[in-house]
């Protein structure tokens, strides 16, 4: 039978590694579907491979504090990966870009209202 299957309640102490073992594949499918919704990383595959074990590891820590709401176990897995999703997506806006040369001066070329009027 399914460790985490359709219960509401986690699994207790001793299923530890069961649940994460059982529930890592869709994990993963749900953290790649995620992170096709957003603009490539030149690491993908890493990317959601990283998030699923963020994912795994606040599961854990926050078992001992899980309040069940008569919802699956599961749900709240998947809720915390989504969560794990939006945290990466939002730190990839954070990065700044690279540029090649900042301009000491300004553009000598002629500006937007110059060109119209030309």
């Amino acid at each position: 039978m399914s460790v985490v299957g359709q219960h509401a309640a986690p699994p207790g102490p001793d299923h530890g590694t069961e649940w994460i073992a059982e529930m890592r594949p869709a994990l993963l499918r749900f953290v790649r579907a995620q992170l096709a919704l957003t603009p490539a990383t030149d690491d993908a595959a890493a990317a959601a491979e990283d998030i699923v074990q963020e994912t795994c590891l606040a599961v854990l820590k926050a078992m001992p504090g899980y309040q069940d709401r008569g919802h699956p176990f599961s749900t709240f897995v998947f809720a915390v990966a989504l969560n794990k999703v939006r945290d990466a997506r939002r730190a990839a806006r954070r990065t700044p870009a690279p540029t090649a040369t900042i301009p000491d001066r300004p553009d000598p070329r002629p500006g937007p209202e110059e060109t119209v009027l030309q």
